[in-house]
């Protein structure tokens, strides 16, 4: 709301009080709050015509407050069995069969839920949540298209689409829309580090310090933009103040494995792989399936010229994603150079 609607309301207000009076006034605003709340239940949960399915609702709301999981599913079933349009109580029975860890569910939910409302973005976004935690990206891609056919403008689907297209490969269109959706979210910082990650695999250096940079100037404690333009500076041959940016992403946010990557690979390229590999292990400490972390201990493992434990490191990847068994690949998905590229071709080289 901006001031002129304020104003507006203000102006209504004071000729409506002129009008009627201050006691009548009460009374006015009393039959505007009945109406309209009646207006509400109506409208969304159509509380009048099938009071026991709103009544089931709010029993689910009730236990689902009180930590009881299983009452409120069972209650959410008994007010849709009643209500099937109740998409408010389908929405959120989906919600909760997510962070029960069980997505076949809230996907039969979100399924039936999209069949009685296909306009319904929300439940888009909700199935698009489900598909990135399984890491379908071919989903997410799919449902995110669907969405922007529907509304061009919705932005995020835009975010979706890019995060997508970056986890396919598909790098000139993941730049496209992470560009596209800065434009419209110019304070979302993740995205900013997010593209830069894709001008780092398009070998557009440049481009990437830039979006750290302006990342920096919007949010000087951001911690990814630091790792991010340690790593790249730490490339460049600037150890020093790639070091600098690397010790103050990590100051900075000690509890994110991101930030320790950036630094290993900044003592990596220093010649120092066993204060690399401490950096490296910790990261995976934080987050065991942090895969730039496993790649870059198996490059530090070569490094120290431990063979055998970089090659089953490395073993690890291949088996998790084939795409790691290409070095080319790996070159452009992690932007490495220097030592750590002559460690991955070592051990690509050998384990083919």
């Amino acid at each position: 709301m901006n001031w002129w609607h304020f104003f507006l309301i203000f102006f209504a207000t004071m000729l409506i009080i002129g009008m009627l009076g201050v006691e009548l006034f009460g009374l006015f605003l009393l039959i505007v709050f009945l109406l309209g709340g009646g207006y509400f239940l109506a409208a969304q949960f159509d509380a009048f015509r099938r009071p026991n399915a709103f009544i089931n609702y709010l029993h689910a709301r009730n236990f689902l407050s009180q930590g009881k999981v299983n009452q409120a599913l069972e209650h959410y079933d008994k007010a849709l069995s009643m209500n099937p349009s109740l998409e408010v109580a389908r929405r959120e029975k989906a919600a909760l069969l997510m962070m029960m860890e069980n997505p076949a569910g809230a996907e039969q939910v979100l399924e039936e839920a999209i069949e009685q409302s296909p306009d319904e973005t929300r439940l888009y976004q909700m199935r698009i949540r489900s598909l990135m935690n399984k890491h379908d990206y071919s989903g997410v891609l799919t449902e995110s298209e669907r969405i922007l056919r529907n509304k061009p403008d919705y932005t995020l689907a835009y975010l979706h689409r890019a995060i997508a297209h970056h986890n396919m490969d598909r790098l000139s269109e993941a730049a496209d829309d992470y560009e596209r959706f800065i434009e419209s979210n110019p304070r979302n910082l993740p995205a900013y580090a997010n593209l830069a990650e894709v001008y780092i695999s398009l070998r557009q250096p440049a481009r990437a310090a830039e979006l750290y940079d302006d990342a920096i100037n919007q949010n000087a404690r951001f911690a990814p933009a630091y790792a991010g333009r340690g790593f790249l500076r730490a490339m460049g041959g600037d150890f020093d103040a790639g070091l600098d940016d690397a010790e103050r992403a990590v100051k900075l946010a000690p509890d994110q494995p991101g930030v320790y990557y950036g630094r290993g690979c900044v003592l990596a390229l220093m010649d120092d792989p066993q204060a690399a590999f401490d950096d490296f292990q910790y990261a995976l400490e934080l987050d065991a399936d942090y895969h730039y972390a496993i790649a870059a201990m198996a490059a530090t493992h070569e490094l120290g010229r431990r063979r055998l434990q970089a090659d089953a490191t490395w073993r690890t990847l291949v088996k998790r994603d084939r795409r790691y068994a290409d070095v080319e690949w790996v070159l452009t998905r992690y932007g490495w150079q220097g030592k750590l590229e002559d460690a991955a071709r070592a051990i690509i080289g050998r384990i083919e």
